[in-house]
């Protein structure tokens, strides 16, 4: 049994070592579904501001179980966990810092065609670029953005976990993602 901590403004990613085939939500306090285009990836998030502590099964395609003790936290740290990690327990995802405007955009390059991506709260704006698939535009909804998380999953499958805060002017509007290969984590199509 693994604890997790979730909020409604950060969604917390759980990479799995072959594909998902049954998710069991301890109570309604939780909301968890496989990440689009990936079949051993599930996101999971609160479905509101608090809940009693409560369990999450999953079970892979490989025939193992794997349970969760899950907690309400209004700020969480581990926001993505590789459950097929070669250590003991789950890897916690590396995540980078990104810092967004509501007066400019940021737009995220990465190796490969987006597939997903995955807004913490609607605090954000993404979408994938006009007339190119590897790119990610990113906007803050308003100058109140409270810190959120983004996650992003390429065709080459590859996840990006981002934690995004707000400056009014942000120095970088241009980040290449292919030259950060070391900061990603492996994730399976399941097909």
């Amino acid at each position: 049994t693994y604890p997790l901590f979730v909020s409604e403004q950060k969604t917390t990613h759980l990479v799995f070592p072959s594909p998902v085939t049954y998710v069991d939500l301890g109570s309604a306090g939780l909301i968890a579904a496989k990440a689009t285009g990936s079949e051993n990836i599930v996101r999971v998030k609160a479905a509101g501001s608090g809940f009693s502590e409560t369990n999450m099964t999953v079970l892979t395609a490989s025939g193992k179980l794997y349970s969760f003790v899950v907690g309400y936290q209004r700020n969480p740290r581990q926001l993505g966990l590789d459950l097929g990690a070669p250590s003991a327990g789950p890897a916690q995802l590396p995540v980078l810092p990104l810092y967004v405007s509501d007066q400019k955009t940021t737009h995220l390059v990465f190796p490969y065609p987006v597939t997903y991506v995955d807004l913490g709260n609607s605090g954000i704006l993404a979408a994938k670029a006009t007339g190119a698939d590897n790119i990610v535009r990113v906007k803050a909804a308003s100058n109140h953005l409270t810190e959120t998380n983004m996650t992003v999953l390429t065709s080459g499958g590859k996840l990006y976990m981002f934690v995004v805060n707000y400056q009014h002017d942000p120095k970088v509007l241009s980040l290449d993602l292919s030259t950060m290969a070391s900061s990603t984590a492996q994730a399976g199509s399941g097909s």
